[in-house]
């Protein structure tokens, strides 16, 4: 008996979601397992209240930034200036779907939907697209800061190997692309390859126009945010005390390693690194967990506070045309 398409795609999807919770619950359990949990609980409980609002501040800030270049990529590429608190409410869902929901591109579909009800899905595709593309590659280029430091990546082994093959294989894939996308598009009708074209093309239009260093810059920016975070949090449960290559290298490389989509939101992916990764530096196993789950909830109210932000804001503009 055979299923229609649609029928066969919706089991797939069915199957996808089960698989991801099932794998995320593994994982939890596997990591918790191996700790003690009471000493992780006191850990999270004597946290640093004051530590932890500036954890949060420059995650909010990271998502400002992140919706602004949001923003930007779309001008670029032709998408109408939309207000800019339409692009902080709906980064703020996106980010929420992204760290909730069993489906990796959760978030990028919700980014995609509040574009496309107001201007041409395609572009709204492109702009999410290359957006991510963009903010992929500079964590990449973090990750490869590992290069300076290739002692502690040979002692690692496969644990730093990975993300730095991961960040390697992304750039020169993205740069390969970004060169060939004129050949490669519009090559004897192949899908796969016009879209690729297309994609590097857009790439390159972003990275080389008149805002390619501002969006450079603020794509960099976004990820030393992100690892400035994880040191105030560090700071706030346990003063951990580790060189600033270390910061860079392991925070960078477990936000990568996170990506792949085999977890909910990347949640116990990015426990389970965190844990190998900083025991790499002497970090105590409960330490490097508790900041990862202080990362990942500060990250949540992050993106709920930009949500509220946004439909603010944007009630507000409303309400003075109205008057």
């Amino acid at each position: 008996m055979s299923w229609p398409p649609s029928v066969n795609r919706s089991i797939l999807r069915l199957i996808g979601i089960v698989a991801q919770t099932g794998f995320t619950i593994f994982l939890f359990v596997n990591i918790f397992s191996r700790l003690d949990l009471v000493e992780t609980e006191e850990r999270l409980i004597r946290a640093i209240p004051s530590w932890l609002v500036v954890s949060f501040g420059l995650l909010l800030l990271q998502q400002f930034i992140a919706a602004g270049r949001w923003r930007m990529i779309g001008k670029i590429l032709s998408i109408p200036r939309f207000q800019l608190p339409l692009y902080w409410q709906w980064y703020g869902v996106g980010l929420i779907c992204s760290q909730t929901l069993p489906l990796s591109v959760g978030g990028d579909i919700v980014r995609i939907y509040a574009l496309a009800k107001r201007d041409k899905i395609g572009r709204a595709f492109r702009s999410v697209l290359v957006d991510r593309a963009i903010g992929l590659n500079a964590l990449a280029i973090f990750v490869l800061v590992g290069f300076f430091d290739m002692q502690k990546i040979v002692a690692g082994g496969s644990v730093m190997v990975v993300p730095m093959a991961m960040a390697l294989t992304g750039i020169v894939l993205t740069a390969l692309i970004t060169m060939l996308s004129a050949k490669i598009s519009g090559s004897n009708g192949n899908k796969l390859l016009d879209s690729l074209g297309l994609l590097g093309r857009d790439i390159k239009t972003v990275i080389t126009g008149p805002c390619s260093s501002f969006i450079i810059a603020n794509s960099l920016l976004i990820h030393g945010l992100a690892i400035a975070a994880f040191f105030t949090i560090a700071q706030a449960i346990a003063n951990v005390q580790i060189g600033l290559l270390d910061w860079i290298i392991i925070v960078s490389s477990v936000l990568l390693v996170t990506v792949v989509p085999v977890s909910i939101g990347g949640w116990g992916l990015r426990e389970g690194a965190s844990v190998v990764g900083f025991g790499l530096v002497g970090t105590a196993p409960e330490t490097a967990i508790g900041m990862s789950i202080l990362f990942g909830i500060l990250t949540l109210i992050s993106g709920l506070m930009l949500t509220v932000t946004g439909l603010v804001f944007s009630f507000v503009t409303r309400y003075r045309r109205a008057t």
